[in-house]
């Protein structure tokens, strides 16, 4: 029994030994192998096939579970086939394997970004900055998603930060020039995207928000720099909507509508090229197309309420007057206080001739804002067309009282007057009006009061 005994001692023994000795040398293999198919995979990965470097990364994960970088680069292989959650999961994971973890704290924080987590991607970029305190990259970003969410003094920091470190990127000038427009400095945008075109000349964003600087300072080039961002990307749909919207400015509008319909064929999800449109549509007296458009532009966003006050006035020209009337009352439901929606109501009942539920609605209107002169003007002309004259002069002197340069409360209390056959007060009254500059005032005063 005994001899039994020290013989399975000593089997076991040297097994151990055999554990030992043997297993070093498997592991060792299993780290090189790992190794060799991530160096497969870094090859894949610059080849733009991703797929073929994700299988060989989890073959190495599989031979070396520890292998830091292999969860890194599998995550960033993720990354580009938009599988966001599993990018997140392995960046995660390599950050605690790392015994120096920036690059996965910075691709993680990129992930973050392309899933608009800008909150998340500012944390783990100061985590990156803690560990490399010179690191541009990430100064660069989180200014990026500083920008992001508003913070726009911080990103403007960390952007200055990022160009003392290297004032050579063309991509750091353009994003300062970006975050200066959204703290009013428009004048010194210029300047930044100027260094940004002088390191890359054919930095097609640097010549769009060039474009639109000068366009808000009122500078010419605007047009030339939107044209060049085009000439540099041909599939630039931002630069061809803000041509178009200068375009419009300029009533050129078929050169707008051109520009819009290409924006539009290469991105047809945003509802301002759309509403853009409709409105250089109208300006071509082609209401039918513009109704079309803000139609389409309601479809992609149902809640902003500009677009159901356009459509109505459109509905109400082309005399849809339900229609008009549906989209109003829409607004109304929404935002039951909108003075300028009881205004358009009003205005559309005087149309259909319901000049006592005009009346309602412009008084519903004066309820909510007492102190504007033009609906005191439209509930002066709503008293004017139901026969009520006294009570028409009482607006109309109200509108001049708060605005005592209101040419078309002149006009109207002159027309008024006319009418009642106060012939001295009124020809005085539309006098007036033409010296503020009405244009029917003088030619009204020339026939009645000569």
């Amino acid at each position: 029994m005994l001899l039994f005994t020290k013989c399975i001692t000593g089997r076991v023994i040297g097994l151990i030994l055999l554990l030992v000795f043997c297993g070093a040398p498997a592991i060792s293999q299993d780290k090189d192998a790992a190794e060799a198919l991530v160096k497969k995979g870094n090859q894949k990965l610059r080849e733009k096939r991703y797929k073929a470097a994700l299988k060989l990364y989890s073959q190495a994960i599989k031979k070396d579970e520890s292998h830091a970088m292999a969860y890194e680069k599998r995550a960033e292989a993720h990354q580009f086939l938009k599988n966001y959650s599993k990018a997140l999961k392995d960046y995660s994971k390599a950050i605690g394997l790392h015994s120096n973890p920036a690059s996965a704290y910075r691709g993680r924080a990129f992930t973050e970004i392309l899933m608009e987590d800008y909150k998340d991607a500012i944390d783990d970029y100061s985590e990156a900055i803690k560990l490399h305190p010179k690191d541009t990259v990430s100064f660069y970003h989180r200014a990026v998603s500083k920008y992001y969410i508003s913070d726009y003094r911080s990103a403007l920091m960390d952007i200055n930060t990022a160009l003392k470190l290297n004032p050579f990127r063309p991509e750091y000038n353009h994003y300062r020039g970006l975050i200066r427009v959204a703290l009013k400095d428009v004048k010194k945008s210029l300047k930044d995207y100027n260094k940004a075109l002088r390191l890359n000349p054919r930095y097609a964003e640097a010549y769009h928000h060039r474009g639109i600087a000068k366009y808000l300072l009122n500078y010419d080039g605007a047009l030339a720099d939107y044209s060049k961002a085009i000439r540099y990307n041909a599939n630039y749909h931002e630069a061809f909507f803000s041509r178009g919207k200068y375009f419009v400015k300029e009533e050129k509008n078929n050169k707008a509508i051109e520009d819009f319909t290409k924006a539009i064929k290469l991105y047809s999800k945003d509802e301002d090229y759309f509403a853009q449109r409709a409105l250089a549509y109208q300006q071509s007296k082609d209401l039918k197309s513009a109704l079309k458009d803000l139609d389409k532009a309601i479809e992609l966003d149902g809640r902003n309420l500009a677009f159901y006050f356009r459509r109505a006035s459109l509905k109400g020209l082309l005399k849809d007057f339900p229609g008009a009337m549906k989209d109003v009352q829409f607004i109304i439901d929404e935002q039951p206080n909108n003075h300028e929606a009881y205004i358009q109501r009003g205005t559309i009942k005087e149309i259909q001739l319901n000049y006592d539920g005009a009346l309602a609605d412009f008084n519903k209107a004066l309820s909510l804002k007492p102190k504007d002169p033009e609906i005191y003007n439209h509930r002066g002309v709503i008293k004017y067309k139901s026969r009520n004259y006294e009570g028409a002069l009482k607006d109309f002197n109200q509108a001049i009282a708060i605005d005592p340069l209101n040419n078309k409360a002149f006009y109207n209390k002159g027309m008024t007057l006319l009418y009642m056959g106060k012939k001295d007060e009124a020809c005085k009254t539309l006098r007036k009006a033409g010296e503020y500059g009405h244009p029917k005032a003088y030619k009204i005063a020339r026939k009645y009061c000569s």
